[in-house]
Parts: structure tokens; sequence; C-alpha cells
């Protein structure tokens, strides 16, 4: 009976052999995550506009599948090729400072996200800014004057012509005018924004 099953296994390596095929041990998974580094923006970068994300990211066991790239932990964008580049058209909508990251992921699931990059996305946009009324009293007028903006309003400036006749920095916004200064000129508000942007308004 041994010799008849030691004969099978003879026959089955011969066929196995005759066909080609080598018997080896059962090859180890893939285990090790990939390397990845953000290559675009770097740390102390100012982005204007879209945002170029690039990542530079290898496998030694299999290949990449995947790089995502991140915005102060939120996913905002994926490159499934390389090379591993992409743009973020909707930087100019979230200004401010940003920690930006990069994670790749191999054929075999593994990930591994690269250090963080600081970066300042630019505040481009102006605020909004219109005279809401003119309360006309006995000793003067109060210019009440409404301002928004994507970040922040500094100041609003109140303007008779072309005179400065007074600022505000905290809503509501609102100037007082001595009796007199509005009379025959053009009213008009200006808006500052922290970034530095200015808008005025239409004339009053």
């Amino acid at each position: 009976m041994r010799a008849k099953a030691a004969l099978a296994v003879v026959l089955v390596i011969a066929a196995v052999a005759a066909w080609g095929y080598t018997v080896v041990g059962a090859s180890r998974a893939d285990q090790r995550a990939p390397t990845v580094t953000l290559v675009a923006p770097t740390t102390g970068t100012v982005v204007r506009g879209d945002m170029p994300l690039v990542a530079r990211a290898h496998d030694a066991e299999s290949s990449i599948d995947r790089v995502d790239f991140f915005v102060d932990g939120e996913w905002v964008a994926a490159a499934t090729s390389a090379p591993w580049s992409v743009r973020w058209e909707e930087a100019a909508d979230h200004p401010g400072e940003r920690l930006v990251q990069a994670k790749a992921t191999d054929a075999a699931g593994n990930a591994r996200y690269s250090a963080e990059a600081d970066i300042t996305i630019a505040d481009e946009e102006p605020p909004a800014v219109w005279i809401v009324d003119v309360d006309d009293r006995s000793a003067g007028s109060s210019v009440r004057v409404g301002a928004t903006d994507n970040v922040a309003i500094e100041r609003v400036e109140v303007f008779a012509g072309t005179t400065l006749v007074g600022v505000d920095l905290v809503r509501p916004y609102e100037v007082d005018v001595p009796a007199g200064e509005l009379e025959g000129v053009v009213l008009k508000a200006k808006a500052v924004d922290t970034s530095g942007n200015v808008r005025y308004s239409a004339a009053f």
C-alpha cells in the first residue's frame, strides 16, 4: 500500500514537471506599506488660485494603486495614475493657514501618510459693502453700513465725496457725520477685510 502511495506521488510530480510548473511554497502576502512624500505644496508656500498637489510614491513589493490628498484632515482630491499630481480648484474658497498631506495606497491595500506641509491659502476675495440708510438728525447724520467678507471685516470707512468722514471697526457699522457735511456730495462706504482686500459701495 505504501509503495502504491509513493508511486502516486511520483507520478503527480512527474506530471507537474511535464507541464512546466514549479512546485513552491505559498508566497508571502504583501504587508509592507508604500513610501510617500508630498512634493508640492511645501511648508511655507502661499497659494493663490488653484493649488497643485504633487506626491512621490513607491512600493517595493507590488504597485501604487492611488494617492489621496488631504487638507486639514479632509479629503480633497485623488490621483489614480502616475505622475501622482492633481489640482485642487476649490483652494481659493478655503483661505487661511492649512495643513496638506498625501496618502499612498498600494495594490494590496497597504497605506501610508506623508509628512504634513503647513501652507497658507491667500484670501483674494474682496468684501461686500453697502450703505443701509442715513438717519438725519438735528446735530448731523448717522450713516449705517452693511459689510460682509469670506474671512473677516477689519474696518468700514465712510466718505462724503472724497473726504473721509468716519471709520467704524465693529458691527453694526455706523458713522456719525456732523450737520452739513453730507449736503451736495456723493456718499460712499469702503470696506477693508483682514487680508487688505478693498471694495467701495455704490453711491448713496
